[in-house]
């Protein structure tokens, strides 16, 4: 990149972040709006989201996908985004939101798994955007403005290699770099004895290990077995003696967007009576994505197509069930699903690398769309304009950090 080339992008980015600056509505009110059920429901489970929120930068970018996506959707300064091609996008696209999976006998990959903002019909650059602004915010500290450019060039360069590719039989194996195939070969090093028997008590008959789990009351424990088992029955493909539920538990602290929504676990009985076999089960309550208005009933058809999409494997308990009158998301946990976090510590060529192959993953999930060729055009096109605008919402998603700090220390 020439110095001239270089300034002007400098340019374009100041110009950006003046113009994102005194656009947003009140950040502290956006941020309850989004939150009330939780806040007014399990008021100390809000508190707790805020405070993790609160942690660093790429905690309050986890914990906002709301505020961009309405961002995306309402600010002029971000109108070139809306005029990619539009299909189905993962709706809270960033890098942890991606993970090994290595299942049912496939090749071990790298994929997005959290799917729960999946909207289709929306402008596919919202997810490279979202990614991108991921990336500059968890390496923020270990890249220069001249290296934050070489990394978003690389996560283009990593979409445009599969944009092309309009069906999931042109999908060729995700070429890793060597760091990120030694994480995923010492993550799918797991025997799913030694993943069971974390979770459990090892016992007959086998119970759940509430050092991983917080208990559920007896009342509340027998209606989502009941919800669950009429859900079990329904599905084809699940042999009855894998359909009874052994136990019944929750989790608090898992994710951090979805921290206060209610997420249960099930413990199924295995093919045969021995502990090791047992399956384990997460159920947790959907809601509407907020990339746009959608109903209930669009997002369960969606989340799971999307899921599918994704994972390109079967998981037979995959679905979705109706209990307490809501929603819930019903999927096999399985044994390897750990994520290269920003914690680990990689060079900016290293940053650059990943960034490319979590372009690849994000241009495979939209292939099915079939609209590769036309997002390859529009991407080649607008490439060049979108660097500017990531980093420049980079900057604003700092100040917004400030100001958030400044709200829950009120």
């Amino acid at each position: 990149m020439t110095t001239r080339v270089f300034i002007i992008l400098l340019l374009q980015i100041f110009l950006a972040v003046a113009a994102f600056a005194g656009q947003a509505p009140d950040l502290m009110q956006q941020i309850h709006a989004f939150n009330a059920d939780v806040a007014s429901s399990v008021p100390q489970l809000y508190q707790n989201k805020l405070e993790a929120m609160a942690e660093d930068l790429f905690s309050f970018l986890r914990g906002t996908a709301h505020i961009m996506n309405n961002d995306l959707q309402t600010n002029p300064e971000l109108a070139l985004i809306k005029t990619s091609p539009v299909g189905m996008i993962a709706g809270d696209l960033h890098m942890h939101n991606f993970s090994v999976l290595n299942a049912n006998g496939k090749k071990p990959d790298y994929v997005i798994d959290d799917l729960d903002e999946a909207f289709d019909g929306a402008p596919l650059a919202f997810d490279i955007f979202r990614l991108g602004v991921s990336v500059l915010t968890g390496y923020s500290d270990k890249l220069t403005p001249a290296e934050q450019q070489t990394v978003l060039q690389k996560l283009f360069a990593g979409y445009l290699a599969r944009a092309a590719n309009n069906r999931a039989t042109d999908w060729p194996a995700t070429p890793f770099p060597e760091f990120m195939q030694d994480f995923i070969d010492d993550s799918i090093d797991v025997k799913y004895k030694k993943f069971i028997g974390k979770r459990s008590t090892k016992s007959s008959p086998n119970l759940l290990n509430f050092d991983r789990f917080d208990p559920v009351e007896d009342a509340e424990a027998a209606s989502a077995s009941l919800s669950l088992s009429s859900y079990l029955g329904s599905l084809s493909g699940v042999q009855k003696e894998a359909a009874a539920i052994l136990d019944i538990a929750q989790r608090y602290d898992k994710g951090l967007a979805s921290i206060g929504l209610k997420r249960y676990y099930a413990l199924l009985q295995g093919p045969t009576a021995d502990w090791q076999d047992d399956i384990l089960l997460e159920f947790k309550v959907m809601r509407t994505s907020s990339v746009a208005p959608a109903d209930i009933v669009t997002q369960r058809q969606t989340t799971i197509a999307a899921m599918k999409r994704a994972h390109h494997i079967t998981d037979p308990f995959l679905g979705t069930m109706e209990h307490a009158g809501k929603a819930f998301l019903v999927k096999q946990v399985f044994a390897w699903d750990e994520t290269l976090e920003n914690s680990q510590a990689l060079s900016p060529a290293q940053i650059g690398d990943l960034a490319e192959v979590l372009g690849y993953i994000t241009a495979d999930f939209h292939a099915a769309s079939g609209k590769g060729g036309e997002m390859k055009a529009w991407l080649e096109k607008s490439a060049d304009s979108l660097v500017p605008l990531i980093v420049g919402y980079h900057a604003k998603l700092q100040k917004d950090y400030q100001i958030f700090i400044a709200g829950v220390k009120k």
